[in-house]
């Protein structure tokens, strides 16, 4: 008797698995990359002990001189260490 109920136990499984399977192929995501990002970002928020966002960081680096200065996109030596790698390299 115990085994009957088993196998039609198993057997219920098997249908709501493949019912499932169903369920999932036809599911369809459209998101944005936006989306995509804010999802990353929350994700990250909730599973890290300390989170400083990209823009609250930038923030904070514009603050200080030195550092403004330093990693500026118009950085002098930015330039001249991208001149002497393009120096470096083997030309092809």
């Amino acid at each position: 008797m115990a085994a009957k109920v088993a196998v039609e136990r198993q057997a219920k499984l098997h249908e709501a698995y493949a019912v499932a399977l169903e369920r999932q192929r036809a599911m369809r995501v459209t998101l944005s990359p936006f989306d995509v990002v804010a999802m990353a970002e929350e994700q990250a928020r909730r599973h890290a002990i300390v989170h400083v966002s990209r823009q609250t960081a930038r923030k904070l680096i514009v603050r200080v001189p030195f550092m403004r200065t330093l990693l500026s996109s118009q950085a002098g030596w930015r330039r001249r260490m991208r001149a002497l790698y393009r120096r470096m390299s083997p030309r092809s």
